[in-house]
């Protein structure tokens, strides 16, 4: 080919190579920034999702639950890890896709030669540069650049066009950002629900006057039950609160329970029960809040006030010809967790059902447990 000829041919190469590299780092280098961005701002919110809960335990949850008006205070830890799950899974799908795509590094080179495609091109118009001298020089640019698809000096070859890639990218940000916002939705009810939890404490009531012959007014109702579960979720718990007194049941449905008795009043509970098991906390007319201690391993709880038929359950049998008791925690949406413990054999128990339940074929009752009654060593 005349030298006139490649020459031509070589500008309009590099004049097209150029406007690639323009528009290549002009689409790219919004969705570099992006994903950073998305990638800090999910870090950071994952970590405000779980320090929360992680520093203020029972307390929190109960408050955020009392500022929500819902009934147990597994939900809101519970929603609490799931956004912080979801979020740090955006923060690892965007720095991966950063680093899988390297778009950082491929935006330089691609300034770069751009740079050097102007440079090659004003010593190719103004300078003696040789066609064969210049084409070895854009050859070694384009080289650095696959990613871009230079125009090649021959005008049959015709670079693929990268539309679908930044279109692919584009709905991966879309949804990537939906969900860091829905993860914000989340923390703002939670923070909502802490506020309002916050406002509805009571202040200190004042002690009475000495020559006020006023009785104290209780703010417990007698009896009666609070039931829940550990704020783990590990563990059915239910109180049983009958003037002073307090009788409960601490069940996994599997292997472990305890029977516990001791006090409930003026706002403290103490209960002890067999193999250092031992719960102690704070209680109104709504709720009940604290630590259940079991095999050595404390865990937070928050009970709330419950209506029959969620109580404490207990009955005495026979199990193959051998003394067997059976223990049930009926929660206040139904679902029961008991086991029955026959000479040290474990096992769930039976349905409780109207207070009945059925062993062996046979029908048997179940005896309601109320704070009055003896249950550690009865």
């Amino acid at each position: 080919m005349p030298e006139d000829g490649r020459r031509s041919g070589l500008f309009a190469a590099i004049d097209v190579s150029q406007e690639r590299i323009i528009n290549y780092i002009a689409e790219n280098r919004p969705a570099s920034t992006r994903l950073s961005t998305i990638s800090i701002v999910s870090s950071s919110l994952a970590a405000v999702l779980t320090i929360a809960p992680a520093t203020g335990g029972g307390r929190f949850a109960a408050t955020v639950r009392d500022g929500l008006s819902l009934p147990q205070a597994e939900p809101v830890w519970r929603t609490m890890c799931f956004a912080a799950a979801m979020v740090a899974v955006v923060a690892a799908i965007s720095a991966n896709l950063t680093k899988s795509n390297d778009l950082p590094a491929r935006i330089k080179l691609a300034e770069e030669s751009g740079a050097a495609l102007k440079s090659l091109r004003d010593d190719l118009e103004f300078g003696d540069l040789p066609a064969s001298e210049a084409l070895s020089s854009y050859k070694a640019i384009a080289a650095k650049v696959p990613f871009v698809g230079v125009a090649s000096p021959h005008p049959d070859v015709s670079a693929a066009d990268s539309g679908g890639g930044r279109r692919r990218r584009d709905w991966l940000a879309v949804f990537l950002v939906a969900t860091i916002v829905v993860a914000l939705l989340l923390l703002l009810v939670t923070m909502v629900g802490l506020f309002l939890g916050l406002g509805k404490e009571k202040p200190a009531t004042p002690a009475a006057a000495p020559t006020s012959s006023a009785a104290p007014v209780s703010s417990v109702p007698a009896p009666a039950v609070y039931a829940g579960r550990t704020d783990d979720g590990g563990m059915a718990l239910a109180v049983a609160v009958d003037n002073g007194r307090a009788a409960a049941y601490l069940c996994d449905g599997k292997k472990i329970e305890a029977w516990l008795q001791g006090t409930a009043s003026e706002g403290k509970v103490s209960l002890t029960g067999s193999r250092g098991a031992g719960v102690t906390g704070t209680m109104n007319d709504r709720t009940m809040d604290g630590t259940v201690s079991v095999g050595g391993e404390p865990r937070p709880f928050s009970l709330a006030v419950a209506s029959p038929p969620a109580g404490v359950y207990q009955a005495r049998t026979t199990i193959n010809g051998v003394a067997a008791r059976i223990g049930w925690v009926v929660l206040p949406d139904g679902s029961q967790v008991g086991v029955s413990t026959s000479n040290r054999a474990v096992a769930p128990a039976p349905r409780l059902d109207a207070g009945r339940f059925v062993l062996d074929g046979a029908s048997h009752p179940a005896t309601a447990v109320s704070g009055a009654d003896t249950v550690v060593g009865g």
